[in-house]
């Protein structure tokens, strides 16, 4: 039977929890149960992020499309925007197929 080595937890996971933890009360602020307004500042700097990165990325393919360009010229950028896209789309639809029993009248949905 092999030597089992001791239960020690994961660097990654201890280094994750560091640097969740002061976020978390951050964003949260000092008593989760009250609202915190600044709290709702992070949260809509971090959700407009990726909404930011996907305009960024896609004005250069736009601009080279409005000048008669072709739309592989920039296959960074398009595969950046496409990633964020179908991200987006994904989900979007998830949210839909997991909120649908609610949509349709059950009684009890969460």
């Amino acid at each position: 039977m092999p030597k089992r080595k001791p239960c020690r937890g994961e660097p990654c996971s201890a280094c994750w929890a560091s640097c969740w933890l002061p976020l978390n009360a951050w964003v949260n602020g000092p008593n989760p149960g009250q609202f915190y307004a600044p709290g709702w500042f992070v949260y809509l700097a971090f959700i407009s992020l990726p909404v930011a990165a996907g305009v960024i990325a896609g004005a250069p393919v736009a601009r080279t499309l409005r000048s008669g360009g072709s739309l592989f010229a920039h296959p960074l950028n398009l595969i950046i925007v496409g990633f964020l896209l179908f991200t987006f789309a994904a989900g979007w639809s998830s949210l839909v197929i997991d909120q649908w029993p609610c949509f349709i009248g059950f009684p009890v949905c969460d």
